[in-house]
C-alpha cells in the first residue's frame, strides 16, 4: 500500500502542514544541490483498535560526508504532520471520513500514538505523514509525503456468563436461577459508540419446549427463573438448556459483531447436593494446564459444601466424537 517518498512543490491541499520558520532560498545552497531527503514509515498491517497503536517515521537526510552535516537551528525548522482518513467501505455503504488527530498531540512528531477507541473496527485507513524541510532543502525538494494504509481487526465480542462454567446442578423449589452476562461479557476491539445486544434462548431439553417464567432484565444482560418454576421430577428431571447470544453494533450501525456462549442446567430434587463445576474450563492452550473444581452445595443451602464422604468420577470427551475417558478418585473434587 505504501507509496514512494518524494519531494513535492508544495503541501497537500487536503493535509495542511505548518509554514517553515523562514521562507526558502531563491538560490539552492550545497545541501539542496546534494541530497534530496526520504521518508520511511514503520508499525503498519492489521491492528486493533481496542490498543494503543504506535506508528513510526524515520527521516533519512542522506547525508554524503561528515563535512555536510545539519545544525541544531536546521532541525528545529523541521516541522511534521500526520493525517487519517477512513477509506470507504464498498462493502457496507459506509462513505471516507476524515479522522481527528486535533486531540492526539503526538500527531506533530515522527511517532504517531493512535489511542484506543479513536479508530473503528473492521475498516482502512489511509495514513500520511509529510515532513516540512524548506529552510534547509529548499521549496523544491523540502515538502516530503509518504501514505500507507493501516487495516483494523473485527475480532468476535466474547460472550460470558458470570461464575458459570459449562454445567450446573441446582435444587428444586430451594434457589432462583440467575445468569448474569453483562458484567463478563466483553469486546477486544473496544469499539467506541457501540450498542451491545444480548439474547437468550431457553429449551427444556426433557420436555422438548421452551423454558417457563423466563425472565429478562431491561437491558437483556440478565436471565433468571424463579425457584418455584424449577420443578423436579424423579422420571423426568429437568435439563434446561440455555444460550446467550452476545452482539456489539458499531460503525455506525453497519458491523454487527456476536459469539455464543452455552450451558446446562439440571434441576435436581431439593434434597440433594447440588453440584458445580468452576475453573479454567474455556479455551485454553493445548500445552496449558486445565484445573477444575466441583463443589457440592448441600440441601440447597448456597454456599454450604458438604463435609460427607462422596466418590467424583471426572469423564473428559471430545464433543466431536464418540470417545471419552474417565478418571475417578474416592476423595478428590478437583481435576
Amino acid at each position: 500500500h505504501a507509496f514512494s517518498s518524494t519531494p513535492s512543490s508544495s503541501p497537500s491541499s487536503s493535509s495542511p502542514i505548518s509554514s517553515p520558520s523562514s521562507a526558502p532560498s531563491s538560490s539552492p545552497s550545497s545541501l539542496q544541490d546534494n541530497f534530496i531527503p526520504t521518508i520511511s514509515l514503520s508499525g503498519f498491517g492489521i491492528v486493533s483498535p481496542g490498543q494503543n497503536i504506535v506508528l513510526t517515521a524515520v527521516v533519512n537526510y542522506h547525508l554524503q560526508s561528515k563535512n555536510n552535516s545539519l545544525s541544531m537551528e536546521d532541525i528545529a525548522s523541521f516541522s511534521y504532520i500526520w493525517t487519517i482518513s477512513r477509506l470507504a467501505n464498498n462493502s457496507t455503504g459506509r462513505p471516507s471520513k476524515a479522522v481527528d488527530l486535533s486531540q492526539t498531540s503526538s500527531s506533530k512528531t515522527t511517532v504517531l500514538t493512535i489511542p484506543t477507541h479513536l479508530l473503528d473496527p473492521g475498516e482502512s485507513y489511509q495514513v500520511t505523514f509529510e515532513a516540512n524541510m524548506t529552510k534547509v532543502y529548499g521549496a523544491q525538494r523540502g515538502f516530503v509525503s509518504l501514505t500507507d494504509v493501516l487495516e483494523t481487526s473485527a475480532r468476535p465480542p466474547v460472550a460470558m456468563i458470570k461464575g458459570v462454567g459449562d454445567f450446573q446442578e441446582i435444587p428444586a423449589n430451594s434457589l432462583d436461577l440467575y445468569l448474569d452476562a453483562g458484567s463478563a461479557s466483553y469486546d477486544p476491539e473496544e469499539a467506541k459508540n457501540a450498542t451491545r445486544v444480548f439474547e437468550w434462548s431457553c429449551t427444556n431439553h426433557t420436555a422438548q419446549q421452551p423454558c417457563s417464567a423466563v425472565q429478562i432484565s431491561a437491558n437483556g444482560d440478565v436471565f433468571s427463573i424463579p425457584s418455584l418454576a424449577l420443578r423436579y421430577s424423579t422420571r423426568f428431571p429437568s435439563i434446561l438448556n440455555i444460550t446467550v447470544n452476545f452482539s456489539v453494533v458499531s460503525n455506525d450501525g453497519t458491523l454487527r459483531r456476536s459469539s455464543d456462549r452455552s450451558l446446562l442446567v439440571r434441576v435436581i430434587s431439593e434434597d440433594s447436593p447440588a453440584l458445580f463445576i468452576s475453573g479454567k474450563s474455556l479455551i485454553v492452550s493445548r500445552n496449558g494446564l486445565i484445573a477444575l473444581t466441583a463443589n457440592r452445595i448441600s440441601n440447597g443451602n448456597a454456599g454450604s459444601e458438604s463435609s460427607g464422604s462422596g466418590a467424583y468420577r471426572w469423564v473428559i470427551g471430545d464433543p466431536s466424537s464418540s470417545s471419552s475417558s474417565s478418571l475417578s478418585s474416592s476423595s478428590s473434587s478437583s481435576l
